[in-house]
């Protein structure tokens, strides 16, 4: 009896659920642990109050969108490689992506509550930004009561629970644009005769 296997080309490959559900959860993972950095390199530049703080903070912004990227693109390439057997459709690859992109926005949701609740006075952080703001605007000239209707409608949108949410919806969308990029670039479809 011949023992060797026929792999079938011409249908892709369906791993199990909880095989992608692992896959996405550990480089959900990694991206969390890279956003922690960066959290801690950004706290850092805030704090040391640089005279080029801001373009520094843009940079690592930038930064960390690269490093997203780079994280995505290792967990489409390594599950099209270990799972698919070097195949993989757009559809295989927009799912996995936003399923890990929803894994990493609640894990970096967590993570911002607990920091800004156990790490760092939020309330003394958001005073600190708001001083700021206002130094801003008298820089620009603005008169006592646009500066308090500015501060009004900053105050509502500067709550931890604002900040959260926010910061939730802005991961997905971010992730989910780099993912829209990458798995169309990615997808190597089975060709059928």
């Amino acid at each position: 009896m011949d023992n060797t296997t026929i792999v079938d080309l011409t249908t892709p490959n369906h791993p199990n659920k909880k095989a992608v559900y692992n896959h996405a959860f550990k480089f959900a993972l990694i991206g969390l642990f890279l956003h922690i950095i960066v959290t801690i390199i950004n706290q850092f530049v805030n704090d040391s109050e640089l005279e080029n703080g801001k373009i520094i903070s843009l940079l690592i912004g930038l930064l960390s969108i690269a490093i997203s990227t780079m994280i995505m693109q290792s967990l489409l390439k390594s599950y099209r490689a270990q799972f698919l057997d070097g195949w993989m459709s757009f559809k295989q690859s927009f799912n996995l992506g936003f399923k890990y992109t929803l894994i990493l926005s609640v894990f970096v949701t967590l993570f911002t509550v607990i920091y800004f609740n156990f790490v760092i006075d939020y309330d003394v952080v958001m005073s600190e930004q708001l001083d700021k703001v206002i130094a801003d605007l008298k820089k620009q000239k603005m008169s006592d009561e646009q500066i308090a209707k500015t501060i009004e409608i900053s105050k509502k949108f500067m709550t931890l629970n604002s900040i959260v949410i926010i910061g939730f919806f802005s991961n997905v969308i971010i992730q989910t644009i780099i993912n829209l990029i990458l798995s169309a670039i990615l997808k190597k479809e089975i060709k059928h005769d």
